[in-house]
């Protein structure tokens, strides 16, 4: 409100009335930040994920060769890291 009447936009009304305007100013900036700061933290996630899922063509033939009636083999499905 001081912002404003410094930028010689003095607010006009009751005071209910300038509280009512700056609470529905204020209610739908805080949920668009909201909204920002979980976007940020889905494409922080996104991003680990695809990273730590490293899964090449010969992991995935060795789990498709292996028959439903029949176990698998008895090799990790997931090579190590350092490998």
């Amino acid at each position: 409100m001081a912002a404003a009447a410094r930028a010689g936009h003095p607010p006009a009304g009751t005071a209910a009335q300038i509280k009512a305007a700056i609470y529905d100013h204020a209610l739908p900036v805080g949920f668009s930040r909201g909204f920002e700061v979980s976007a940020g933290i889905m494409l922080l996630t996104l991003i680990v994920t695809i990273v730590a899922i490293r899964l090449t063509r010969e992991d995935l033939a060795g789990a498709a060769a292996a028959t439903p009636g029949q176990p698998a083999s008895a090799e990790p499905a997931v090579k190590p890291a350092n490998s």
